[in-house]
């Protein structure tokens, strides 16, 4: 570990190339090193491809915007945890952008957020912008003329650095809750790590949004229900009771793709019931609908009308109002209230 004192003047990083590179050299170690690094500013020119190339460039383009976004974003939130700010998700992301676009004109690749080399700037001192422009005004040099003396440098020494960054990244919290947290959480969270380290961090958070997306989605899909009532209250509290062959459909929670499912499910229940006469749809507990959960409460609806019962839906004056504007074809203003009372009748 290099002491305090010195760290504050020369970052460690640098410390170990200035010492490790000239030792390396000086004994003679037959160890890989960077080798040729090209010398001169590239050409300008104009990005050339057909119409045929057209959905193509599209598709991958798009990937990139997203994977990058999503590297810059996490680079982001790491220093973010490190200095104790907060980035401005916006202003990164329109400067990767713009950065990325202008470098189309000069046959470069396209960049996202480093989480090692924005780790080490920060571990080095580096907390304004200033610190990024040295760093570009540096590489500038580099290809101006001065390549010539990083070609020698050990891709060991590099290495050592990287593993050391990367030991600094992990957050040793999540590491003591292993045990205690939700499974489903260490299991995204161990397979970022392991894609990580065997293949692409690129690749690692985009399988762990992935993940992360389709547990929420179970996650919500679990805490929709369906609840039956016989007309009397039984099955809910401080619920007005209706008369004689009136069922009460009670919906709660999320009510989206992952959920509506579970509604078409339980209508066979309904149909078994010789005496119903009229069905209460009660949506006032839904916290909110997406497009494919109203065409299935309206191929609900339709159901029990082509089985001679009454259909009526209740729900909150927001919701009220989506489902009025969408005017499907079952769930009509005539068959929408917001409240049980309005409902009955």
């Amino acid at each position: 570990m290099t002491p305090v004192k010195i760290s504050r003047i020369v970052p460690s990083p640098l410390l170990a190339l200035l010492i490790m590179t000239p030792l390396s050299l000086l004994a003679g170690f037959d160890v890989p090193e960077i080798g040729h690094i090209p010398v001169g500013l590239p050409e300008f020119n104009l990005p050339q491809f057909s119409l045929q190339q057209w959905s193509l460039i599209f598709t991958l383009g798009l990937t990139l915007a997203l994977l990058g976004s999503l590297d810059s974003l996490l680079t982001s939130l790491v220093t973010d945890s490190i200095t104790q700010t907060r980035h401005k998700s916006n202003k990164e992301l329109f400067g990767q952008g713009l950065g990325n676009v202008l470098c189309s004109f000069i046959g470069g690749l396209p960049g996202a957020g480093a989480t090692m080399r924005t780790v080490v700037n920060v571990r080095s001192g580096g907390r304004t912008e200033l610190s990024g422009v040295i760093h570009a005004l540096f590489l500038f040099t580099l290809l101006l003329g001065l390549a010539p003396l990083a070609t020698h440098i050990p891709l060991a020494v590099l290495a050592g650095i990287l593993i050391k960054v990367g030991i600094d990244i992990l957050d040793y919290r999540m590491l003591k809750l292993l045990n205690t947290a939700p499974k489903s959480d260490t299991l995204i969270m161990l397979s970022v790590f392991g894609l990580t380290v065997l293949v692409d961090l690129v690749i690692a958070v985009g399988v762990g949004v992935v993940l992360a997306m389709g547990m929420l989605t179970h996650r919500m899909a679990k805490e929709a229900h369906i609840q039956f009532d016989d007309g009397h209250g039984h099955h809910s509290e401080n619920l007005e009771k209706v008369g004689p062959g009136v069922r009460i459909i009670h919906v709660k929670g999320p009510l989206f793709f992952g959920s509506a499912s579970q509604m078409l499910d339980r209508m066979d229940t309904v149909d078994r019931f010789i005496d119903t006469q009229k069905v209460i749809i009660d949506c006032r507990k839904v916290d909110f609908m997406d497009l494919t959960a109203i065409f299935t409460l309206d191929a609900m609806v339709e159901r029990l009308l082509q089985h001679g019962i009454k259909v009526s839906v209740v729900t909150t004056p927001a919701n009220k109002n989506q489902l009025v504007e969408l005017n499907t074809a079952y769930l009509s203003e005539s068959r929408l209230f917001t409240s049980l009372k309005s409902a009955q009748h």
